[in-house]
C-alpha cells in the first residue's frame, strides 16, 4: 500500500507579512502540535466556530488543542452576525470574556463573514493576537485568507478594509470543503472556480494557460489537480495583494464591483460565484470597448469560464438599477470612475471608464441576459 500523500505546505505572501499554508487530507489532525509551536508555551485559546460547521470538525480541533495543553474556550458564532462593526464588537466581548491576550491564540473556523470579522479584530486585539484560520470551502480559502471582505459601515458594504491577520491557514480537503456532511462536490464551488479565473487573468498568460489546460480535470474531480490549483491560485493572489505597485494590488479586485452590484440588485438570487463569472464576461467586453483588449482575448476568457463550468445568470435585470448600483460601488470608494480591466490575458490594470460607455455596456449585458432568461422559459 502506498503511503498517504503529504499535505501541501507553502508560505503565502500578503500585504504586511505572510502565512503558513497547510493544505491536504488530515491537516486538522496535526493542528494542536502545529499551533503549539506558534505561540510557544501553550496558554489560552479561543476557538471561534461558525454555527454551521460540522460538530465533528469543532470537536476534533478542540480535542487536539486541549491535548497540547491549551485552555480552550469554544465560541459558537451566529452566522446572522454578518460583517459589521457590531459583530466585531461582539467578538471583542467574547475574547475579553475568555481572557484572551496578545500571548494567546485564536482559531477561526468558518467562511467569508466570520474570517473577515476575526481578522479585523485579531489584527488589533491587545496590539495583535496570533490567528489560525480554518476556512470552510474553497472560496473562503481563496478569498478570506489573503483579501478578506471588508466590514460594512454607514450603509456601505465593505466600507472598512480588513487586513489579513492569519499566521497559519489550515485547509483540510476532506473536513473543510463544506458546511454539512453530504454537501461535497467533486469540483470546487462556482465562486472558487470564478476566483481561479479572475486570479489567472490578473497574474500572467502562463497562469491563464495552466488553468485553461487543467479545467477539465478540475471539473472531473481530480483531487491532485484541485489541490495544486488551489495552492497556485492562493500564492498568486498573495503576490497580487502584496505587490509594491498600487495598480497590481488593485488588479486583485478584478470583477468584484460588478459582482457585488449584481448580487445586490437581484437580492442574492444570483449567487456570488455566478455573479463573479458574469462580472468577468462584462469586464472583458468593457475592456474591449475602451480599446485595450482584443475581442480574441475576450473570447478566450469566455472559453475559460465555459471550460470551468461557470453558468450564465440568465435573469432579467433592470439595467437602470444595475448601472446605478455599479456606479455607487465605484464612486463609493473613489472619486474617479475606475475599474480593474484586462489589457491582455494575464494582465489587469485600473482603467478609467466614462459613464456613457459604462451605461451602454450594462444595457447590452442586461439585454443579453434577458434573452437567455426568455429562452429558458
Amino acid at each position: 500500500m502506498s503511503a498517504p500523500k503529504r499535505p501541501l505546505r507553502q508560505w503565502v505572501s500578503v500585504r504586511g507579512g505572510s502565512f503558513d499554508l497547510r493544505l491536504g487530507t488530515s491537516v486538522l489532525d496535526e493542528a494542536g502540535t502545529l499551533l503549539k509551536a506558534a505561540v510557544g508555551r501553550p496558554l489560552g485559546c479561543a476557538l471561534v466556530c461558525d454555527e454551521r460547521v460540522d460538530t465533528d470538525v469543532r470537536e476534533l480541533l478542540r480535542r487536539n488543542l486541549t491535548d497540547q495543553l491549551f485552555s480552550v474556550t469554544v465560541v459558537v458564532w451566529d452566522a446572522a452576525e454578518g460583517r459589521t462593526l457590531a459583530a466585531a464588537g461582539r467578538l471583542c466581548a467574547e475574547l475579553a470574556g475568555a481572557g484572551v491576550t496578545a500571548d494567546d491564540l485564536v482559531v477561526a473556523v468558518g467562511a467569508d463573514d466570520l474570517l473577515a470579522v476575526v481578522s479585523f479584530v485579531c489584527g488589533a486585539w491587545c496590539g495583535g493576537v496570533s490567528l489560525a484560520s480554518v476556512p470552510v470551502g474553497e472560496a473562503a480559502l481563496l478569498r478570506s485568507t489573503v483579501m478578506p471582505r471588508g466590514l460594512g459601515a454607514a450603509g456601505l458594504d465593505e466600507a472598512l478594509a480588513v487586513a489579513p491577520a492569519s499566521k497559519y491557514v489550515l485547509f483540510d480537503t476532506e473536513a473543510c470543503r463544506s458546511f454539512a456532511p453530504g454537501g461535497e462536490h467533486p469540483a470546487p464551488s462556482h465562486e472558487a472556480r470564478a476566483l481561479m479565473a479572475a486570479t489567472a487573468m490578473a497574474t500572467s498568460e502562463k497562469s491563464f494557460e495552466m488553468l485553461y489546460d487543467a479545467a477539465a480535470d478540475l471539473l472531473a474531480g481530480d483531487a491532485e489537480v484541485r489541490d495544486q490549483l488551489l495552492s497556485d491560485t492562493l500564492r498568486s493572489r498573495g503576490q497580487l495583494v502584496s505587490s509594491t505597485s498600487a495598480a497590481v494590488r488593485q488588479s486583485a479586485g478584478y470583477g468584484e464591483a460588478f459582482a457585488r452590484a449584481l448580487v445586490r440588485v437581484t437580492c442574492g438570487a444570483v449567487d456570488a460565484g455566478v455573479a463573479l463569472a458574469e462580472a468577468l464576461r462584462f469586464s472583458g467586453r468593457l475592456a474591449a470597448g475602451v480599446g485595450q483588449l482584443t475581442m480574441e482575448s475576450v473570447l478566450f476568457q469566455d472559453d475559460l469560464l465555459k471550460r470551468l463550468g461557470l453558468p450564465f445568470a440568465a435573469r432579467a435585470v433592470d439595467e437602470r438599477e444595475l448601472c446605478d448600483a455599479l456606479t455607487r460601488e465605484l464612486l463609493g470608494r473613489s472619486r474617479r470612475m475606475v475599474m480593474p480591466l484586462a489589457t491582455a490575458l494575464g494582465r489587469v490594470r485600473p482603467t478609467r471608464v466614462e459613464a456613457a460607455l459604462l451605461e451602454e455596456h450594462v444595457g447590452a449585458w442586461c439585454a443579453a441576459e434577458r434573452e437567455l432568461a426568455e429562452s429558458k422559459e
